[in-house]
């Protein structure tokens, strides 16, 4: 900020200066009377002219340089939480799938467990009986490891 308030403050002197150089070299009557006649006015208008225009368009100049200064901040500043929003998205999408993971692995559980107290009774001891218990074992585990693998999560 203090660069670009330096821009402006030697813009706008050298700016002057060349406006009041100018005037300096217009040629004024000294000995008559100041602004008597229409061509006083006339050369008085082209000086204030000279000084003012260069004044206000180094002005303008340095508004211009400002604002887009100032754009390219809020851009960056945009883009930098545009980048924290797509992080939290993917995040988001993470815990997604494992929750619709989880939920899949509880529900088959819940239909094999139920299968297996309905047919329990005519299976036990018999080799689809070990199967089926030996299915539900496999599950519990496998979501039982879901869940620590959860639990030990590095995002958390």
């Amino acid at each position: 900020m203090k660069a670009f308030l330096t821009v402006v403050v030697v813009n706008t002197m050298v700016m002057t200066g060349l406006g009041v150089f100018i005037a300096m070299r217009m040629p004024v009557p000294h000995n008559a009377p100041f602004l008597t006649t229409q061509d006083d006015w006339s050369l008085f208008a082209e000086v204030f002219g000279s000084i003012g225009g260069t004044l206000f368009a180094g002005l303008a100049f340095a508004g211009l340089i400002w604002t887009i200064r100032i754009q390219q901040r809020e851009l960056r500043e945009t883009r930098g939480e545009l980048a924290n929003a797509v992080k939290a998205q993917n995040a988001h999408v993470e815990t997604a799938k494992q929750t619709a993971k989880l939920s899949a692995l509880a529900a088959l559980f819940a239909d094999t467990s139920r299968s297996a107290q309905f047919l329990g009774p005519r299976y036990i001891g018999s080799e689809e009986g070990k199967e089926m218990l030996e299915e539900l074992s496999k599950l519990r585990s496998q979501i039982e490891a879901e869940l620590l693998g959860l639990s030990s999560d590095p995002r958390d």
